[in-house]
């Protein structure tokens, strides 16, 4: 692994820090201080409340899904393969052992468990999904685990090789 792999890592993992709501208050609190301006603490107050509130990330929310709807898989064409990239699971640790949970993305492992009941598609493809600071499995043999305890059948799933970023 090569320094841009690093730095593509770094990249997706500090940005969203500094777009969210702290990260910019922040940002405007530097500039009050720097500038000597008044707006800008006020724009911090401003983004810090707005963003605290329900309605702003809900708004924001419905704006980013907006068209988009969840469908059966019923209604789901018919496909060559089921692709589930990772990010699903979180890690706790408990002295030396490792367990594993579901956070809120896990309806991919569950959208990909009701498309093969229905046929959709002989193969699913799970993305092992592991950073390389992580501890561990790798998080699509975790997944590939649960589909099979789902009734998946292990010769339908294949795992990609090693990845940290979608954009791979």
């Amino acid at each position: 692994m090569g320094r841009e792999d690093f730095l593509t890592i770094d990249v997706y993992k500090i940005c969203p820090l500094f777009l969210g709501p702290l990260g910019l208050s922040l940002i405007c609190l530097f500039c009050a201080v720097l500038f000597r301006k008044r707006r800008f603490s006020v724009l911090a107050l401003l983004i810090l409340w707005l963003g605290s509130l329900p309605v702003g990330p809900q708004t924001l929310l419905k704006k980013l899904e907006q068209g988009r709807e969840v469908s059966s898989a019923d209604a789901a064409p018919k496909a060559d393969a089921i692709v589930v990239l990772s990010g699903m699971l979180r890690l706790v640790s408990s002295g030396d052992r490792i367990f594993y949970e579901l956070s809120d993305a896990a309806d991919r492992l569950f959208a990909e468990i009701d498309l093969i009941e229905h046929q959709k598609a002989p193969l699913s493809i799970l993305a092992r999904g592991q950073l390389p600071w992580s501890k561990g499995a790798a998080e699509g043999e975790v997944v590939a685990g649960l589909a099979m305890k789902y009734g998946v059948d292990p010769k339908q799933t294949r795992l990609t090789i090693s990845t940290e970023c979608s954009r791979r």
